[in-house]
């Protein structure tokens, strides 16, 4: 019996890929994790900016730029994207500042190698650029998946992205950690992962502006652009299932002001050599993509709502262990980056799916970018983190992080099914 299951959904899987749009898309996926893997905010670019002799505090402002980048221009574009019969130019155009953001990184990293504080400077300048450019893509890559994926593909749509995308992201993984540990001095180590992972970056944008986007079969009417939107915002709050959809959700990021101090602790405090950094990359890309097939499953036999559920239980670990774990953890550590490996994919394909699903089809891109720019506002959290860190210690910092995931795993259950 299972092994028909197997058969079955390897088959489907197989009939899928035969469609133009929905290989691209998955493709996309593919080379995107590579990216994503070079330019890792927690284990790449914190420990860059960190030997660069950044305070915590403006460690903490890289996944806060990246966060609140990306988040804060959607419900300024949504207007305009939910207008328009075409999503994909919008993408188009902000594929091409992500690729340039890239380039100027890269070379910033040669060009000031022996001035640190312009480097690092740089670093966040561009990752700015690169996240706010991000955030226009993300209206018209969302709504663009949703019309050429049918709703019940979905979950198995973005599994199979992550899954293969994580076992390339694995050897992408090998890669950092060989680099790391090479004898290619800093900061030009860096700068070879950093041109991997915008020529992977690149693949992917251009891979998606291929898709074959059929025009919305119906344009809303009626006024459009931000003041339009922030008149609007009302009444998407007003829906019972967004609110009680954004508790848990805004929990979630409140959260994040822990997650891009668990290598600098692992390192500065508990005494990890920094080649650890690998280890906890390849932890991170070796449990990733197994951990997809576990939540798609689940998504497709049980609903979004229990992939959120036992997700966000899962994401209590991290800060428990790092709370628990003696100095002289050693590679116990890594337990908790793998517990965040385990909990990430989960939490992206249950709250992707749940939102997909329960937003009407006209104004899933309001919907969108009411959700994640109301997200950009606790996108800084991590800055606190940073400055909670120079002040009191990473004790306090992982506990507060505990409590905002405690309170975020009661309040999912109040989630009503829509799949």
């Amino acid at each position: 019996m299972r092994a028909s299951r197997v058969w079955r959904s390897s088959k489907a899987f197989l009939q899928a890929m035969q469609e133009r749009n929905y290989r691209l898309g998955v493709v996309n996926g593919w080379f995107g994790a590579v990216g994503d893997t070079c330019l890792n905010a927690g284990i790449v670019l914190v420990p860059f900016a960190s030997q660069l002799g950044a305070p915590y505090v403006v460690v903490g402002l890289i996944p806060a730029l990246m966060g609140f980048g990306y988040t804060l221009p959607q419900l300024f574009v949504a207007g305009k994207v939910r207008t328009r019969a075409y999503k994909l130019p919008i993408y188009t155009g902000s594929a091409w500042v992500r690729t340039t953001a890239y380039l100027l990184l890269i070379a910033s990293s040669v060009l000031f190698a022996d001035r640190p504080q312009l480097l690092l400077g740089a670093l966040l300048v561009t990752l700015g650029l690169s996240a706010f450019a991000n955030g226009v893509a993300g209206l018209p890559f969302l709504t663009v998946v949703a019309k050429v994926v049918p709703a019940e593909r979905r979950p198995a749509f973005f599994g199979v992205r992550q899954l293969y995308g994580g076992l390339l992201a694995l050897l992408t993984g090998l890669f950092v950690r060989d680099m790391l540990a090479s004898n290619v001095r800093f900061p030009y180590n860096y700068t070879i992962i950093l041109s991997v992972g915008a020529v992977a970056f690149s693949v992917a944008y251009a891979l998606f502006t291929r898709i074959h986007e059929p025009p919305d079969e119906e344009t809303p009417e009626g006024p459009s652009g931000v003041r339009a939107e922030l008149r609007a915002l009302p009444g998407t709050l007003r829906n019972p299932t967004m609110r009680r959809f954004l508790v848990p959700r805004a929990l979630l990021a409140f959260a994040g002001v822990a997650d891009p101090f668990y290598a600098v602790y692992a390192i500065g405090v508990l005494g990890l050599p920094p080649s650890m950094l690998g280890v906890f990359l390849m932890v991170t890309t070796v449990v990733s993509p197994f951990s997809n097939l576990v939540w798609t499953r689940v998504a497709q036999t049980y609903g979004s709502r229990r992939v959120i559920r036992l997700a966000t239980f899962i994401a209590l670990l991290p800060p428990v262990l790092a709370l628990s774990l003696p100095a002289g953890a050693g590679t116990w550590f890594a337990l908790v980056f793998a517990a965040s490996a385990l909990a990430g994919p989960g939490i992206n394909i249950g709250y992707t799916n749940y939102l997909l699903n329960f937003a009407p089809a006209h104004d899933r891109p309001r919907y969108i970018g009411v959700v994640n720019t109301t997200l950009g506002l606790l996108s800084f959290m991590p800055i606190l983190g940073g400055g909670v860190a120079d002040q009191v210690g990473f004790p306090v910092v992982f506990s507060l992080a505990l409590t905002a995931l405690g309170l975020s795993w009661f309040f999912v259950h109040k989630l009503s099914r829509t799949d």
